[in-house]
């Protein structure tokens, strides 16, 4: 379902059999706008009350950080160093003085960044778990990286 305005919002229906109530949400990750509707609710309902909600959901998306796309001729920052994203004939991602070398690859340069920087973090974490588990005299079995966006809540 679209909102009309400028800008046009994008928002997506979800149909509950455990919802209550009409609920909005304003993802913090990346802006969606997600409408959740108990079965029984007309999809008229629905788009009543985000129009009633319009200055709400506005309000919220423009609280939402601004995000910039991880492409080539862009920065990232790195070890609280801002590099530039460059490409070039190379096969890995590597952090140079000022730069992220990455393969010459427009369309794959985000995934290969993502996975070069989860690696990076899983090494630093793994070096600084190694030396507290000394430190305290007590070994850790394994070290996992997870995405837990959908974990709220949840501890292991």
């Amino acid at each position: 379902m679209i909102l009309t305005g400028d800008p046009p919002i994008e928002i997506a229906l979800k149909r509950s059999a455990r919802a209550r109530r009409l609920s909005l949400r304003v993802s913090r990750l990346d802006g969606r706008v997600t409408l959740s509707l108990p079965k029984r609710v007309p999809v008229e309902e629905a788009l009543a009350f985000a129009q009633e909600k319009e200055h709400w959901i506005r309000k919220h998306l423009e609280q939402q950080p601004k995000t910039e796309k991880v492409q080539i001729g862009g920065q990232v920052v790195f070890e609280g160093r801002l590099l530039k994203i460059v490409p070039e004939t190379t096969r890995r991602v590597r952090a140079e003085q000022d730069a992220l070398v990455v393969p010459d690859q427009p369309a794959r340069t985000a995934a290969q960044i993502r996975a070069f920087l989860k690696v990076a973090a899983r090494d630093r974490l793994q070096a600084a778990s190694d030396h507290y588990a000394s430190a305290v005299g007590c070994p850790y079995a394994r070290l996992t990286l997870r995405d837990t966006r959908s974990r709220w809540g949840s501890c292991t």
